[in-house]
């Protein structure tokens, strides 16, 4: 994040480090949704539950689209304003949202598995970091793009990472049980549908925007600009992909010890019939 402020505030350079992260960024959400969230809300799931898991993705996608509106109704309703507020762009609170859902996805995640037993929870914690690095990367330029300071950035950053400490304490309450799988499966769900809504609607439609801000009538930098994001989204999918290769490597290594449980992102998923 650091280094993204340095050259943020290169002339001419920080203009295309701003495109091409967020193209960066919403690549990671695509790929994130599609590789990895969706496939793991449908491990072990039968025709009835795979039908739940779609609604659930389909009312995160709509969830996200209502962001927004909600924020414009906000806006009018509040007489007095809030011209600081007003910098910044819907986008950001939708990226918020999100990433404060994917936390408390992950908090349940991380509670299955310490509850399964110590090697699992560690090798899910594990998996759980590495797959954090190019999602905060991402969210810290979206986040930064859409207007918001960089303290108050920061601040909603750590506010957001305790909904992950909040899925923890509610597998803990909950224990072991069919009822906390069925929580971590559709939840899965409904953040992989909000992934796709904030990347395709609001973040992508920004990369073009920005591209033609600070290209304008400049057709060979406009395709340039355009081939670099590619290349970026590419090099994306491709960490995403790595990152889902070391998952279930950790993930067959904790079967060869015999414990019998699904450790991976998706722990807890097979512990009832859902």
């Amino acid at each position: 994040g650091v280094a993204l402020l340095v050259l943020l505030n290169i002339p001419k350079l920080g203009n295309i480090v701003e495109y091409s992260c967020l193209a960066f960024a919403g690549t990671v959400l695509v790929a994130d949704a599609l590789l990895h969230l969706l496939p793991h809300a449908l491990e072990g799931a039968d025709h009835e539950a795979m039908t739940y898991v779609g609604l659930c993705a389909v009312a995160g996608c709509m969830a996200i689209l209502a962001v927004p509106e909600a924020l414009e109704w906000h806006s009018h309703g509040d007489s007095h304003g809030h011209d600081h507020d007003a910098k910044v762009q819907a986008y950001g609170y939708a990226n918020l949202v999100t990433e404060m859902l994917h936390n408390f996805v992950d908090g349940i995640s991380l509670g299955l598995a310490w509850l399964a037993g110590a090697p699992a929870g560690l090798s899910t914690a594990i998996a759980v970091a590495v797959h954090e690095l190019p999602q905060e990367l991402g969210d810290f330029m979206v986040l930064r793009s859409a207007g918001f300071p960089v303290g108050r950035l920061l601040l909603w950053n750590f506010l957001v990472s305790l909904t992950c400490v909040a899925g923890v304490a509610l597998v803990h309450a909950m224990g072991q049980t069919a009822s906390a799988a069925k929580v971590q499966r559709y939840l899965t769900a409904f953040t992989a549908g909000s992934f796709l809504s904030l990347a395709l609607n609001m973040i992508f439609p920004q990369v073009s925007a920005s591209i033609r801000k600070h290209h304008h009538g400049e057709t060979r930098s406009i395709g340039l600009a355009r081939l670099l994001c590619c290349i970026l989204g590419v090099v994306a999918v491709a960490a995403m992909v790595k990152i889902g290769e070391l998952e279930a490597h950790d993930h067959g290594h904790d079967h060869g010890h015999g414990h019998g449980h699904d450790h991976d992102h998706g722990s807890g998923m097979t512990h009832a019939d859902l």
